[in-house]
């Protein structure tokens, strides 16, 4: 899977507008081919702050999409002002993902990792990752999917996803012994050029693309 991250800040009194339009682009964007599904996340520190992800099967599908004309249109009908970009539109490529996907709003708890660039970091953070991922399937509550990206062109940049039905779930699962003990131990801390940064958002709309059935 190959997802583009694409952070804004709305204009202040133009929330709703925002919903309005971002409701609309979904409902376009889900029914392109290769689309996953298009996950919007709001800030919980900042609430006009929104970090939307598209998730295609993969980069063809991406560039593909680019270069249509309804794309192009689409854009063009965006309101001036609405918003300002934050930062750069980023590009990650799926590493290992859980069973599931998620298909309903909910919090999520974005973990970002920058690893050693040194022989053998890769392949061993890379297999944690996938331990803990099957860890937390089995043992977490509530967890509706949860995913390891690496961020395009980038050997060392990493964002393990927890995606949970309610914010109730996060605190339980961190109880569970065997997830617990697995933070106590914090196994990937050998892998780490510096410490790991760890956010929690609600993701407020989810489309489910056509594409989603293809894993």
């Amino acid at each position: 899977m190959y997802s583009i991250v694409i952070r804004v800040k709305v204009t202040t009194g133009r929330l709703v507008e925002f919903e309005a339009v971002s409701e609309q682009f979904s409902a376009y964007a889900k029914g392109v081919p290769g689309m996953r599904a298009i996950l919007q996340i709001q800030s919980l520190s900042y609430p006009n702050l929104f970090t939307t992800a598209f998730q295609l099967e993969n980069r063809a599908a991406v560039l593909a999409w680019a270069r249509t004309p309804e794309f192009a249109a689409q854009i063009q009908q965006i309101p001036p002002g609405l918003f300002t970009p934050v930062g750069d539109t980023e590009a990650w490529e799926s590493v290992a993902t859980s069973a599931a996907y998620t298909s309903q709003p909910g919090p999520i708890v974005a973990v970002a990792f920058t690893i050693k660039n040194t022989a053998g970091v890769q392949q061993g953070f890379e297999q944690t990752m996938r331990e803990i991922i099957a860890l937390f399937e089995k043992h977490a509550r509530g967890l509706t999917a949860c995913a390891l990206s690496r961020l395009a062109g980038s050997s060392t940049r990493y964002l393990l996803t927890f995606h949970y039905a309610t914010e109730a779930d996060i605190a339980a699962t961190r109880a569970q012994p065997e997830i617990f003990r697995t933070y106590q131990e914090d196994p990937v801390r050998q892998y780490l050029a510096e410490d790991y940064v760890t956010t929690t958002a609600e993701i407020v709309r989810v489309a489910v693309g056509a594409a989603a059935a293809v894993r």
